[in-house]
């Protein structure tokens, strides 16, 4: 019974990897590990003691997320922290349009042409997108115009993305 309890307990802590810095249970690590790192940095390939001139150069763990030429991505080239940012900065245009609903619909629209498109423009097209995340993307989007534009939440998509039905309809 002691043992059981010892289990439940060990796997509700929650430690901070020393190599990648992620919060985790304790399940995610190995029990002999005096040095506290995940059994997936554990795994993962990290150089060790890299000196050049007797100067120590930093070290990234393959799984954690670096910025490489402008992308942030790890060197298992997964960049969902790159989509996360340009989901957040979407994200962040629709709550000011949202907000500031004393902008005129030309000012809105203005906000709308200079922030969206270069969040998207540069980095997106390089990475992999999910159907899922873009879906998220999209959304928030069509939440972005629906504001610049100041009509409500429940107003059909298709006024906004159909093009050829606004063109046949004249």
């Amino acid at each position: 019974m002691e043992g059981a309890v010892h289990t439940i307990q060990r796997n509700t802590t929650k430690i901070m990897c020393k190599t990648c810095g992620i919060v985790q249970k304790s399940h995610h690590f190995y029990v002999t590990d005096p040095e506290r790192c995940c059994r997936q940095c554990a795994t993962s390939w990290s150089p060790k003691d890299i000196e050049y001139e007797g100067v120590r150069f930093k070290t990234t763990p393959a799984r954690s997320t670096t910025r490489l030429l402008g992308i942030h991505q790890s060197m298992w080239l997964d960049s969902s922290a790159q989509r996360r940012k340009v989901i957040d900065g979407a994200i962040e245009v629709a709550s000011y349009l949202r907000k500031n609903e004393d902008l005129r619909i030309d000012q809105a629209l203005k906000v709308v042409s200079m922030c969206l498109p270069p969040l998207f423009s540069f980095f997106a097209p390089l990475i992999r997108w999910p159907e899922a995340d873009f879906k998220i993307l999209n959304a928030i989007w069509l939440r972005a115009y629906k504001n610049a534009w100041n009509i409500g939440r429940s107003t059909v998509a298709c006024l906004l993305t159909s093009r050829r039905r606004m063109e046949g309809s004249r």
